[in-house]
Formats: structure tokens, C-alpha cells, sequence
């Protein structure tokens, strides 16, 4: 039977940059001759383009990172095939504390390695995931939701990584609008 798990609400799409890195010579000399921030730079697509880049996807460390806020106006759907099995808050997953916790969680290690890095983070609402799984005899209990902590001096949590019987789901579907974009440094 096919089983579809829905993440609607706020997310986040995230890029990993070293500023140290040798790719951003032009940029840091760019950006102290015409005395820019770093958000007036690298999200103005036409002075990044004369810069030689089309995107700040370019300047990543890494693939981009998706993340689902674990707020508790985010909602998490379970359903067989049309029919809901589950439907919770996505702050569930980690104000759920006790001794018999309802959904298997797991905090992972970020892997950033970087001294200083940069983040770009690009703000979403919306269908911010969509994962499908086959099971014959699904069990709760099977399902795995992978927590990461992408910056290091934050406390905030988000939903990264979705797993079924040790098996790590794909993502088969988005629907999102961009509602904002940040640095952190």
C-alpha cells in the first residue's frame, strides 16, 4: 500500500558558503569598493551575474539544504493512499519528551566544517515536502524523523530527513512561495 507523509508551513532552503575561499576574492573587493552588505550583493542577481556568477547556489561549500521549522503552526499529514492515519504539530516531534515518546526521533550531526562559515537562507511556505513509501504492514514506530541543527550557536531545530524501515525517504514533490531571504555570518 502506498503511504504519503505531507510537511505544510515554514521551512527553509540553505546554502553553506566560505567567504575565505579564493571564489570570493572578487566578491569581498566588490563589495568593499561599492560599500555593500552581503545581503545587498549576493541576493541582487544582475551584480552577481556581473560578477561571473548567475546564482549564489554557485558559491556553496555544498548542495543546498532544506529544512521543515518545527513550530507548532507547522503541520506534519500521514495518509494511506486518500485516507489520514496521523496528522500533528511539527513541534511534536521534539516537545514530545517522555518516557514512551510517540514518534522516533533523531538529532543529527550537521556537517559543517568550515571556520566561519556564511549561510544564505531562503524563506518558504508552503507544501515544503512531500515523501512516498510503500508498506505492506506499516508501523508508526518504523518511521524516523531526522532532526538537524544547521547553525551551531542556535538553539532551532528543523526536519530534515524522513525515514521508513531504516530506509531514507526522497522528497517526490514541493509547493512553495519564497517569502524572504537572510545571511548569517
Amino acid at each position: 500500500m502506498l503511504y504519503v507523509v505531507n510537511l505544510f508551513g515554514d521551512g527553509v532552503r540553505y546554502w553553506m558558503c566560505n567567504p575565505a575561499s579564493p571564489t570570493w576574492e572578487p566578491l569581498h573587493s566588490f563589495k568593499k569598493k561599492h560599500k555593500l552588505r552581503w545581503d545587498q550583493l549576493l541576493f541582487d542577481l544582475s551584480l552577481l551575474n556581473e560578477l561571473g556568477f548567475a546564482h549564489w547556489s554557485e558559491l556553496a561549500t555544498s548542495p543546498e539544504q532544506t529544512g521543515f521549522v518545527l513550530s507548532q503552526n507547522n503541520r506534519i499529514e500521514l495518509k494511506k493512499g486518500g485516507r489520514f492515519l496521523e496528522k500533528f504539530r511539527a513541534d511534536e516531534l521534539y516537545n514530545n519528551r517522555t518516557l514512551f515518546p510517540r514518534f522516533q526521533t533523531d538529532v543529527l550531526q550537521s556537517e559543517h566544517f568550515i571556520e566561519k562559515p556564511l549561510f544564505l537562507f531562503q524563506l518558504e511556505t508552503g507544501l515544503i515536502a512531500k515523501y512516498t513509501f510503500e508498506a505492506t504492514d506499516f508501523r508508526l514506530d518504523e518511521l524516523r524523523f531526522g532532526l538537524t541543527k544547521p547553525l551551531a550557536n542556535e538553539e532551532d531545530l528543523l526536519l530534515t530527513e524522513i525515514s521508513y524501515a531504516g530506509l531514507i525517504l526522497l522528497k517526490v514533490k514541493e509547493d512553495t512561495v519564497v517569502r524572504g531571504l537572510r545571511i548569517i555570518e
